[in-house]
């Protein structure tokens, strides 16, 4: 094959399947070779002029716990011809202290690792070849938010749960120690609701003492529903059990 400015060469890797002539004049030839004069040409190919335009489409990745480790992002070269028939698309982390990145997509997709919480950045890019002009680089940012734990009674309060059932009348106690702690530090408190509320009626009476202990008597027929809390902080979720019971 004749190539401009640089001879005759090799010719294209294998079969040449199709060949057309641009308006302008230029010829374009498409089949199985993914080589022409030792060059990359990926299955399409322009004779002669400048290079093809393209550009790369990268799908703004969603964003990820540290927890779940790595991520797929997904990015692709296009252009007239290489929609296609797109060329392989190459990713580089831009924030290497919260992710890395294998470096060349595969089937247009790519690994991203999860280092620490942040905003991860991941560079898409194309270098062209004998046939494609280089792409213009797209960024994409995403971020990496923080492990979430689990808040649960802990210490003396380790076996904390609320009471099998509820009698009219009596009392029962909920908390029996001060400063019932969770895993976070955090205070247990605890609250009551009527499932008659909506007509403002007091049906249980809950007290709580200096020394911490929490305690509730029903008064009435009714529902209520009881629930043992404490608020998120830091990296945990926010602790809460509930119980319904029904007062007869």
């Amino acid at each position: 094959a004749y190539g401009y400015g640089t001879g005759y060469g090799d010719g294209v890797g294998t079969t040449v399947m199709a060949l057309g002539r641009q308006s302008t004049g230029k010829i374009v030839a498409g089949g199985y070779f993914q080589t022409i004069n030792g060059q990359d040409a990926f299955r399409i190919l322009r004779l002669g002029g400048a290079a093809h335009a393209q550009s790369i489409a990268f799908t703004t990745p969603a964003d990820a716990s540290i927890s779940a480790g790595t991520k797929t992002v997904t990015a692709a070269a296009h252009s007239d011809f290489s929609t296609f028939f797109p060329l392989e698309v190459s990713f580089a982390s831009l924030t290497p202290q919260v992710c890395s990145t294998n470096s060349v997509a595969v089937n247009a997709q790519a690994t991203v690792t999860l280092l620490a919480p942040g905003t991860c950045t991941v560079r898409a890019t194309q270098s062209g070849d004998s046939t494609w002009a280089a792409a213009a680089p797209v960024d994409k940012s995403f971020t990496v938010t923080p492990l979430v734990l689990a808040q649960t009674p802990a210490g003396n309060c380790s076996n904390l749960k609320l009471p099998s059932k509820l009698k009219k009348n009596k009392t029962t106690t909920l908390l029996k120690k001060k400063g019932c702690l969770t895993n976070a530090g955090q205070r247990i408190k605890v609250r009551a609701q009527s499932t008659r509320d909506l007509e403002r009626a007091v049906t249980y009476r809950l007290v709580t003492k200096k020394n911490g202990l929490v305690s509730i008597r029903p008064t009435k027929k009714s529902g209520i529903i009881v629930t043992l809390f404490a608020p998120a902080t830091g990296n945990y979720s926010a602790y809460e059990s509930s119980k319904v019971y029904r007062i007869k």
